[in-house]
């Protein structure tokens, strides 16, 4: 699994060198929606920048994908999307697009950090990596896990943000199950009890009205 670099911010801004979508905290693997930073960089080695007119191209290319798929969306600037994907088992993953100076970054929070079982839930998650495309799971340097991809800016089109979100997507909905199980089960355990504490104490209450 590739480990990415940066410091973790949850301010909803993309910045270069910063890392997606860290999520809104909800439970302890990070179910929810949150917006991090995006952007860490696309390479180095070529020479010259995108134009600011190409930027404003390719802006137009992504909102236009977007919409046509009728996805949700927040642009906070010129070549910079925060999508919402939504699942039946991850419920929403928030995905980065953003308009690097020679490719296009993707990068969505998958969950946090394990709390137990480390090793056995990021094996799981870079096994999967052998059959992904345009996106794979990743992990930052406290040990948060993302889907990131990198997408040159000549191969920008509808159809491949189609398919790349699909990607994130399905990715993220089909593996978010077994790696909060891998890697949560204790809590997981923990909350099962306390649900059947409730409900039964909830049982006895209406047995003595």
């Amino acid at each position: 699994m590739t480990t990415t670099t940066g410091t973790a911010g949850e301010t909803g801004q993309p910045t270069v060198a910063g890392e997606a979508g860290r999520g809104d905290g909800a439970g302890e693997a990070g179910r929810g929606d949150g917006a991090g930073e995006a952007g860490r960089g696309d390479g180095a080695g070529v020479t010259r920048r995108i134009s600011e007119a190409e930027r404003e191209r390719l802006d137009g290319v992504i909102a236009g994908a977007l919409d046509e798929l009728e996805l949700a969306y927040e642009h906070p600037g010129i070549g910079t999307f925060l999508v919402t994907l939504e699942g039946e088992h991850k419920l929403r993953t928030m995905t980065w697009l953003v308009v690097q100076d020679h490719t296009l970054l993707v990068e969505a929070f998958f969950m946090r950090k394990p709390a137990e079982n480390v090793a056995g839930t990021y094996g799981f998650l870079l096994g999967r990596n052998a059959k992904t495309y345009g996106v794979h799971f990743s992990i930052d340097r406290i040990g948060d896990i993302f889907l990131t991809g990198q997408l040159p800016l000549t191969a920008v089109s509808a159809d491949e943000i189609d398919r790349l979100l699909g990607c994130a997507r399905t990715y993220a909905d089909e593996n978010f199950d077994p790696a909060i199980a891998l890697g949560f089960a204790q809590a997981i355990a923990r909350e099962k009890a306390w649900r059947a504490k409730v409900a039964a104490e909830a049982r006895a209450a209406r047995a003595q009205d």
